[in-house]
C-alpha cells in the first residue's frame, strides 16, 4: 500500500513538474508572441511612414516636373522673342547698310 502510494506520489510530482515546465514554456512563448507582435506593429508603423514619405516625394517630383515644363515653355518664349528682336536688328542694320551704300 505504501509502495503504491509512494509510486502515485512520485507520478503526481512528475506530472506537477511537467505542468510547471509546460506553464513556463507557455509563458515564454506568450512573451515571444507579444514581442513579435510589438515588432510587427513597429514595422507596420515604419512602413506606413515610409509610404507617406514616398507619396510626398512623388507629389514633389510631379510638381517639380510641372515647374520644369513651365520653365521650358517660358524659356522657349524668351528665345523666340530674342530671335525676333535679333531679326529686327539685322533688318535695321541691313537697311542702314543699304542706305549707306546708296548714298556713296
Amino acid at each position: 500500500m505504501d509502495q503504491q502510494r509512494n509510486k502515485l506520489e512520485g507520478m503526481l510530482k512528475d506530472v506537477h513538474l511537467k505542468c510547471q515546465d509546460q506553464s513556463t514554456l507557455i509563458s515564454s512563448l506568450q512573451t515571444q508572441i507579444h514581442s513579435q507582435e510589438s515588432d510587427l506593429q513597429s514595422q507596420e508603423n515604419e512602413l506606413s511612414r515610409t509610404k507617406s514619405d514616398l507619396n510626398k516625394l512623388q507629389l514633389e517630383e510631379t510638381q517639380l516636373e510641372q515647374n520644369l515644363l513651365t520653365g521650358r515653355m517660358q524659356l522657349d518664349s524668351i528665345i523666340k522673342s530674342l530671335k525676333a528682336t535679333q531679326d529686327e536688328i539685322n533688318q535695321v542694320y541691313a537697311v542702314a547698310h543699304y542706305h549707306r551704300q546708296m548714298s556713296y
